[in-house]
């Protein structure tokens, strides 16, 4: 729901700014708008979701939980966001508070005996709203516009919507293969594969923070260089991918401690299966960047409305009999092919961008040509006109 409604607005403020080239003050209101909207559809959603659906779980939770969410997204995410454009730094310190006021509730709640699943509910959600006041005002100061709101149109929903969908896919992909082995009574396999998934989910947190730190650098488009979203993406994957096998290495070489440290069986092989899943995922990463640099967000959804519709198949077919090694199977397939589409839609994207650059330098060479030849038969008017007339 989150991911529908709030977590796209940060990208559509980054990519307005930068890519559209609009106002900032402008820019800031529209979105703070649209995350007030969101953030009310959330609660509302999650609220109908609790009360039909979740009815083993107080609905005081699901509330609670929904305003903490909402809260970070609109009134940390987005002010993050808008002093990205100038500093990266300065925005991930802003983001910190969130991070930093979450810690604080858990150690809270394991500290203090008999906290019940409610009052963390309460805790988180006070919390979030506190970050994010502190990082409204703290936020808004440093860009040096006031705090308001403004009106949106249907192109800010849509472009948005091509963030959230790709988000909300991905939520599906990493989640659903979990929920599946639950399903089909495979209990203590979905603990394991899930300890062994954040084993991986861990190490993806330097390629992530790479991601979100280079995504203004894919927002900065020159319309007259060829090749900049494709070459671009090639120099991030290389040395993300040298790291992603280095990383699976030392995860596989040291399988049997982790294994004890995140509950896992030691007879386990659920590391070693999923060995390939860190460097597959890491391949498209930046490709799928490359396609928001050329302006095919909408492309980048339906790759991972493909890639989802494959992993949920397999789980959905096989994770009945082979348990976790479908899930693990669903996984790996479903990154390989987001690899393999991504960057074959972003050569073909780059190549098209590329003949429009050739065909705009032909017609500019054009129109220089016929100006010089306009230019020297001026010259040839002029000269004739004023030249003497013979005699004699």
């Amino acid at each position: 729901v989150g991911f529908l409604a709030t977590t796209w607005i940060p990208k559509l403020t980054l990519q307005l700014v930068v890519r559209d080239g609009e106002e900032l003050g402008g820019v800031a209101r529209r979105s703070l708008t649209l995350g007030v909207l969101g953030s009310a559809t959330t609660i509302l959603v999650c609220a109908l979701i609790a009360h039909f659906v979740l009815q083993s779980i107080p609905i005081k939770v699901v509330i609670g939980l929904a305003i903490a969410e909402a809260a970070t997204n609109v009134f940390v995410e987005i002010p993050a966001s808008l002093v990205q454009v100038g500093s990266f730094v300065r925005s991930v310190q802003i983001r910190l508070l969130a991070s930093a006021s979450r810690l604080i509730v858990c150690a809270l709640t394991i500290a203090a005996p008999g906290v019940t699943l409610v009052q963390f509910a309460i805790g988180q959600c006070g919390a979030m709203l506190v970050a994010g006041a502190v990082a409204m005002v703290v936020s808004f100061r440093m860009i040096g516009q006031r705090i308001g709101f403004g009106r949106f149109d249907s192109y800010d929903v849509v472009t948005g919507l091509s963030y959230g969908s790709l988000g909300a896919l991905s939520a599906v992909q990493d989640d659903g293969d979990k929920t599946l082995l639950v399903r089909a009574g495979f209990e203590n396999d979905a603990a394991a594969y899930g300890s062994a998934y954040r084993v991986f989910q861990l190490l993806r947190f330097p390629i992530s923070a790479l991601v979100q730190s280079t995504h203004i650098r894919f927002l900065k488009h020159d319309a007259n260089q060829k090749g900049i979203h494709f070459g671009r993406a090639l120099r991030f994957t290389l040395p993300a991918f040298a790291y992603s096998i280095v990383a699976t290495v030392a995860a596989v070489a040291l399988r049997h401690p982790l294994a004890s440290a995140m509950g896992i069986p030691n007879d386990s092989d659920i590391i070693i299966w999923l060995a390939a899943q860190l460097p597959l995922w890491t391949l498209g990463q930046f490709a799928v960047s490359g396609l928001m640099g050329i302006g095919q967000n909408w492309s980048r959804t339906a790759i991972a409305a493909t890639t989802t519709v494959l992993n949920a198949g397999i789980n959905l077919i096989f994770i009945p009999t082979f348990s976790w090694k479908a899930a693990a199977a669903a996984s790996i397939a479903a990154d390989a092919l987001l690899a393999a589409l991504a960057w074959r839609a972003l050569l073909i994207g780059q190549r098209a961008r590329n003949k429009e650059i050739d065909v705009r330098r032909r017609q500019q060479l054009h129109r220089a040509r016929f100006r010089r030849f306009d230019e020297a038969e001026g010259s040839v008017q002029v000269a004739r006109t004023e030249s003497p007339r013979p005699t004699g």
